[in-house]
């Protein structure tokens, strides 16, 4: 034999031996020794080696096809086992799918919502180089957060001045604008002025109508496809015009499709750019106003935090402004700016949807803790099962069963349960997606088919999710000692009902946190509906009638005439309601006692029943009023904390300048209230006098008789504003609707609660049903040494008692920690109570009791005789 022809056969016995485990290795090399050596004296050594790495291949090709049908057949005798063990434990394999259905099910749906919410305006073809402008005032008299307003001249100038930037475009927007065609009218929600640009920026495709054109005209407006059809149905709406404010007539110049939900912009009408100053008669070359957003296009290959500083750097060269008046400009990438919550004067602020970023981690998080807490009831059900599987786990190992095998089978039965739970949570995702699609105001759609993403992630978190809560039940069950298991002797020989007792600690533990955070949540709202607002929001409607020029003409006319119906007591016009918003802000800045020191002030215009109509109280001066023909050429109110903020020991008689206008006078002071929401401090405001403003008409009224008299009302604004679509909202819900946000964590920490509560119920009534199953014996000779039902089933639930009482005093501590973060929130909240840890400790240990109680009191009751022959 050649020293080659050795080398080979080592190699291949080697081979041979470590993959495919044959008795037969010396006599196949032999055989293939002979063959080399043959065709090594017929066609050389090149053939013979040729011919001894085919005849390997097909070696190692048999037998792997020969192991691939033992592992075939292994497999199916895996699945015929954990079929009689489902068929053989119905209730353990109903509560174990189950309990991982519902994690599974709450897993997906908060996985199509943040995967919804990260989606927000990446559908735009650039958008990874699309940029928002935001800015920041240099005046450190005016420190606030970063704003979505820019100057009207900022974007042409960035345009002109930076070859970095390929396209810039600007838009703003207008609310509640009364819309007119024919017969239809409504108010619009939200209006958009843009310029032609912007259809380069976005990727807004055209249905109707050419893109570079459509915005060039005055007095043209461009649709969504929706809206056409809402006003126009099926006929063409290109060339046909609609009133927008009563009397601007606009032409339709084209048709866009309808725009994704998950974009922060929107638009079903979009008129000209330059139409917004038409509007309100504002400079376009102003540098001093900001009230426009601003987005840009860079070019390939450009840093965005480059420009921003080579921005900051150039953009005021050359142009003439006032120091303070000058701004810090930020670039904001288009993806971000859904969940950004640090910015001000955002779209979505005025439109009452604005979403945050933490929320959407508190559902994650959650949803989380729902997987965990799912995983936890598997692990604790399989352990609990332990024993009544050690019989069958001691004989497999006695007729030669390896752990490794054992440990593969119980991992395979968790693979195969959790996937039974993925199908069923499907089925549950499937019919409660609307009901939750409904509660967070969003188009989930659970398609399978083309969320190819989705598949993958849902397979990868099964098989993670079978692995990790079948892998401590397989490997404890699998080291099991045939011994001790024969003898009867599990417990003792392992750590099960330890591990057992932590994951019941921990599973309500969990429980615990999500029942008094329910509890504080909506504590917490119920002291916003009940705090002392300082002002009526009772038993007033409001109209918003945006300062129609028809309704501003008659609107003393119109008060006079809605006074004349007995069941109206009073009736006022003002620019924004009492309950300001993120859109109703307009800091306007005063001069304080100090010379060159101002004070940020919150500004509204009203009427003189503004502080009738809302029961506001003067604490100083007087009122607005028709007496004083002075008020006319300028009055003014401002609350306490304005009084304070200006260091004014007297203000009353004083005079003041706001909104350009000189010679204010403060002729009262109104005692504070909150016109922010309970997150903020109250601020400074000032109240101007203007009778003809109208911005909202808010009425006073007796409630009863409530359709007549609202009838009364809508007739008497069709006769002196026929074009002003007529709606109306009760103030208080109007109020109601500043903490939309609080209302849904507060619903969400109640479903969590009870779907916890009802995950941890699955998991002790198995846990409960597992022990009485092991104690049998032991409850037989209990009654027959005359044992009371009641006591039997006090001994069965007192472990659970102990647990969930342990599991209060781990909550209780992060329960509050977190809370207490949450209620930071809020400049004014309520305490944290001592009883709402108490209440869910009860809580807690009534359900436990419960579902203990029934497996309990059931074994307790069961024939003595029965349990002594039970083995």
């Amino acid at each position: 034999m050649t020293k080659r022809q050795s080398g080979l056969s080592a190699l291949t016995r080697h081979l041979l031996r470590v993959f495919t485990d044959v008795d037969m290795v010396d006599s196949i090399v032999e055989d293939m020794e002979d063959r080399y050596a043959g065709n090594v004296e017929r066609k050389g050594c090149w053939h013979a080696r040729s011919v001894w790495i085919g005849k390997l291949a097909i070696v190692f090709t048999s037998f792997a096809i020969k192991s691939f049908s033992w592992r075939t057949i292994m497999l199916k005798n895996y699945l015929k086992l954990t079929i009689r063990t489902i068929r053989r434990n119905k209730i353990y394999s109903f509560l174990n799918i189950t309990g991982l259905a519902i994690g599974l099910a709450i897993f997906i749906i908060i996985a199509l919502y943040g995967q919804y919410e990260w989606s927000f305006d990446k559908h735009h073809g650039h958008s990874d180089r699309i940029y928002r402008i935001l800015h920041q005032s240099m005046d450190e008299r005016i420190k606030r957060e970063p704003s979505a307003y820019t100057p009207a001249p900022l974007a042409p100038a960035i345009v002109d001045i930076f070859p970095e930037v390929e396209s810039a475009a600007r838009i703003t927007c207008r609310f509640n604008i009364p819309v007119v065609f024919g017969d239809n009218r409504f108010f619009e929600e939200i209006v958009y002025f843009a310029e032609n640009e912007a259809f380069e920026i976005f990727s807004i495709p055209f249905l109707t109508g050419d893109p570079k054109r459509a915005l060039s005209q005055p007095s043209t407006i461009v649709l969504s496809e929706r809206m056409a059809q809402k006003y126009f149905g099926g006929d063409d709406p290109v060339g046909k015009t609609l009133m927008l404010k009563g009397s601007l007539s606009y032409t339709v110049t084209g048709i866009i499709e309808n725009m994704p939900e998950n974009s922060h912009l929107s638009m079903d009408f979009i008129m000209p750019f330059v139409e917004f100053f038409r509007f309100l008669n504002l400079d376009p070359q102003s540098w001093a106003t900001s009230n426009y957003y601003s987005y840009i296009l860079l070019r390939e290959g450009i840093l965005a935090e480059e420009f921003e500083r080579k921005l900051n750097d150039n953009i005021y060269r050359g142009i003439e402004i006032e120091e303070r008046r000058k701004k810090t400009f930020y670039l904001q990438p288009l993806s971000s700016i859904h969940l950004q919550t640090d910015v001000i004067h955002e779209i979505r602020d005025q439109i009452d949807d604005k979403k945050d970023s933490k929320y959407l981690l508190l559902f994650s998080t959650s949803a989380l803790l729902m997987l965990i807490l799912a995983c936890i009831n598997y692990m604790n059900l399989a352990t609990a099962r332990s024993v009544q599987r050690s019989k069958e786990v001691g004989m497999r190992k006695v007729v030669g069963a390896s752990r490794g095998q054992l440990a593969r089978q119980f991992l395979g039965e968790s693979l195969f349960f959790s996937f039974l739970a993925l199908v069923a949570a499907v089925i549950i995702v499937f019919f409660t997606l609307p009901v939750f699609n409904n509660f967070i105001q969003r188009p989930l759609r659970f398609d399978l088919a083309e969320n190819h993403a989705l598949i993958l992630v849902l397979v990868s978190v099964v098989v993670f999710v079978g692995l990790v809560s079948g892998s401590y039940p397989a490997l404890l069950i699998s080291s099991f000692k045939p011994g001790p298991i024969l003898k009867g002797n599990v417990e003792k020989s392992s750590k099960a009902v330890a591990m057992r007792n932590l994951l019941v600690v921990v599973q309500f533990a969990v429980t615990i946190v999500f029942i008094i955070g329910s509890f504080i949540v909506r504590d917490q709202l119920l002291f916003i509906r009940t705090t002392d607002m300082g002002y009526d929001r009772e038993q007033i409607i409001t109209l918003a009638v945006k300062n129609d020029r028809n309704v501003r003409q008659n609107i003393e006319t119109i008060k006079t005439e809605l006074k004349r119906n007995p069941k109206i007591t009073a009736v006022s016009a003002s620019s924004y309601l009492p309950n300001y918003n993120e859109s109703g802000i307009n800091i306007k800045v005063l001069p304080g006692k100090n010379p060159g020191e101002y004070v940020p002030i919150y500004g509204s215009i009203a009427d003189y029943d503004y502080v009738d109509v809302f029961g506001l109280d003067i604490v100083e001066g007087r009122n607005f009023s028709r007496e004083f023909a002075s008020d006319t050429k300028g009055a003014i109110l401002i609350n306490e904390s304005a009084a304070d903020a200006c260091k004014w020991e007297s203000p009353v008689g004083k005079e003041v300048s706001a909104w350009g206008i000189d010679n204010l006078k403060i002729v009262g002071i109104i005692e504070d209230f909150h016109f922010r929401s309970l997150h903020e401090p109250i601020g400074p405001l000032f109240v101007i006098l203007s009778p003809t403003y109208a911005g909202y008409i808010s009425i006073k009224m007796d409630m009863s008789d409530f359709d007549e008299t609202m009838a009364y009302v809508e007739k008497t604004m069709k006769n002196f504003a026929p074009g002003l679509p007529f709606e109306y909202r009760f103030f208080n819900e109007t109020v109601e609707r500043m903490y939309r946000a609080e209302q849904k964590i507060a619903q969400m920490y109640g479903c969590i609660s009870v779907i916890t509560i009802i995950i941890a119920c699955l998991g002790i009534f198995g846990l409960s049903t597992s022990i009485a199953e092991r104690r049998t014996k032991e409850i037989g000779v209990r009654k027959v040494l005359g044992a009371s039902v009641l006591r039997i089933t006090a001994l069965l639930g007192m472990q659970f008692v102990k647990l969930v009482l342990i599991a209060n005093l781990i909550a209780w501590p992060i329960a509050f920690i977190i809370m207490n973060h949450w209620l930071q929130n809020f400049v004014y909240r309520t305490d944290i109570k001592v009883w709402v840890f108490l209440l869910s400790a009860f809580v807690a240990l009534a359900v436990a009791l419960m579902t203990v109680s029934f497996q309990s009191v059931k074994a307790a009751l069961a024939n003595p005789m029965d349990s002594l022959r039970y083995e």
